[in-house]
């Protein structure tokens, strides 16, 4: 796909790709329907053995994972409205509600990540600031193009490096394939903590609280969203990383009061 572009021609507007989104979309949604197949067959001896008590867990437990993808494909609709442009000064990205702007001189780091393709996934930009936001969603030849432009402009400032993704992630069976196993993993685990005895379910317990929390942390020091989507993206790593904090307190709380 690397092919010799004007970097002229990427003076342009670069709306994100519907087809991209809507592949997002479906990939986040079967991998979540083969998480919840997975766990069924995983799990049909303990569910015969109580048939009303788990058709109730399942029912529960499909409606959180309905939830989950509708919220993904909430997501996606509002990520197609955004649209990347790229000037003379810097890149400008803009949604129907906000616009950020990022100055080609303020470029110290440009890392390109691309698919086994060889398509562009995304293109990520570390400020003198410290700050990193990333781009991605764009159709292929717009990649290609805002690529080169970034490259040109920031030629004198910016250090730019390639990398390419060790698994083909957009393969039709990579997410259902993921899910199933996860959801195997995550029966193996629950059965082998019901054999476990006291001492070692408190450990388990520590082990646990302490994972949620660093995930919380890790979200507010990374915040994953701001970086993706710029200041729109704030109020998620909030959220979810309060999710997390929060989750770790309670947790604490249920098993040690």
């Amino acid at each position: 796909m690397n092919q010799s572009i004007n970097p002229d021609l990427a003076s342009a507007e670069y709306p994100v790709s519907i087809k991209e989104t809507n592949r997002r979309k479906g990939a986040f949604s079967s991998f979540l329907l083969c998480f919840l197949v997975g766990m069924i067959i995983t799990s049909l001896d303990f569910l015969v053995s109580n048939i009303p008590w788990s058709l109730i867990l399942v029912v529960v437990f499909a409606l959180l994972l309905f939830g989950l993808s509708c919220w993904n494909i909430r997501w996606q609709n509002r990520f197609s409205r955004k649209k990347v442009t790229a000037g003379i000064q810097g890149i400008k990205r803009t949604a129907p509600d906000s616009e950020e702007t990022y100055l080609y001189n303020d470029v110290r780091r440009i890392i390109t990540k691309r698919t086994v393709k060889g398509y562009i996934r995304q293109i990520k930009l570390t400020l003198a600031s410290g700050r990193s936001t990333t781009i991605n969603g764009l159709n292929p030849q717009d990649s290609e193009n805002l690529n080169e432009a970034i490259k040109h402009h920031c030629r004198d400032s910016a250090k730019y490096t390639e990398m390419k993704e060790p698994l083909d992630f957009d393969h039709p069976l990579f997410y259902p394939v993921l899910g199933l196993v996860l959801s195997s993993l995550f029966t193996l685990a629950i059965r082998l903590m019901a054999g476990l005895n006291e001492s070692n379910l408190k450990i388990l317990d520590i082990c646990i609280i302490a994972f949620v929390a660093l995930v919380g942390l890790a979200i507010f020091l990374m915040r994953p969203f701001y970086n993706l989507h710029g200041n729109k993206g704030r109020k998620n790593d909030y959220l979810l990383g309060s999710f997390f904090i929060v989750a770790a307190v309670l947790l604490a709380w249920y098993l040690f009061r």
